[in-house]
């Protein structure tokens, strides 16, 4: 394949969107720390995306022994919220584990489990991670509404270099111990959301990631792994008005970019 190409053809697809459309995106070979970045720093809204700075704040609190991932906890009728995942519907007086939580948080994006999270973490904790992480264009400043914020009730923000820097990061083993970046890794692989960055992926590709969308946003990023490395991919969309149209346009995107990088052979890197 041509390196160039793959490059050149993600850079058109975001190019080719009309002007009320916007296309952002941040991608690192881990290998070399190679990037290629289109308006990456642009802080848009989070979605579910900054789920994943959650995750890491979590898993930095287990680290430091302050949480156990067997821990149990309830969920309070504040935290209960409609909108994406299932708690909502469940037993009012559920308990479960952190590692339950965690895993509803990511892999069906679960607002009620993201809540609980957030109350148990507390909002500065995962401001302090998300500074250490992914310093600018990322802000957490509410809890998860099921629904579009009211103007007087704040916004979370991301950037697609922001939420590259955390995958990195979790990639590396930098964004907490070894053994708790091995276990968010498995975590974001068990993501059910798998018709963005990953639906125009076949084997031996593999993909671990956290998506979100709301009217006008449809985001992902995630770990994209092959033969020939792993690449840390975040591409973030405004404007669609049909979100299947989007979805597809981020896994065309993603597709450039496994070929600009190199990972679908280990003969294709560097």
């Amino acid at each position: 394949m041509n390196a160039a190409r793959g490059w050149a053809r993600a850079a058109a697809i975001a190019a080719a969107a009309r002007p009320e459309r916007r296309i952002t995106l941040s991608a690192e070979r881990l290998a070399d720390g190679r990037r290629w970045e289109l308006d990456a720093a642009r802080r848009t809204p989070a979605a579910s995306t900054i789920k994943l700075a959650i995750l890491v704040a979590l898993l930095r609190e287990v680290d430091a022994g302050r949480r156990s991932l067997a821990e149990i906890a309830a969920i309070a009728p504040e935290q209960r919220v409609g909108g994406s995942g299932v708690l909502c519907w469940l037993t009012p007086d559920l308990r479960l584990s952190l590692a339950d939580l965690a895993y509803l948080t990511i892999a069906v994006s679960d607002n009620t489990a993201s809540n609980t999270l957030v109350d148990l973490l507390g909002e500065e904790r995962l401001r302090e991670t998300i500074a250490a992480l992914a310093p600018g264009g990322m802000e957490l400043n509410r809890r998860f509404l099921g629904r579009l914020p009211h103007p007087d009730e704040g916004e979370n923000f991301v950037s697609a270099a922001g939420l590259r820097a955390i995958l990195t990061a979790i990639a590396r083993d930098e964004a907490a111990s070894p053994t708790a970046c091995a276990w968010m890794r498995q975590t974001l692989e068990r993501q059910q959301q798998r018709d963005l960055l990953a639906r125009r992926l076949d084997e031996p590709l593999t993909f671990g990631g956290k998506s979100g969308w709301l009217p006008g946003l449809v985001h992902d990023a995630g770990l994209i792994g092959g033969p020939g490395g792993v690449l840390a991919v975040a591409v973030l969309t405004e404007g669609f008005t049909d979100p299947h149209e989007a979805r597809e346009t981020i896994g065309q995107i993603a597709l450039a970019l496994v070929e600009e990088a190199g990972i679908g052979a280990a003969s294709e890197t560097g």
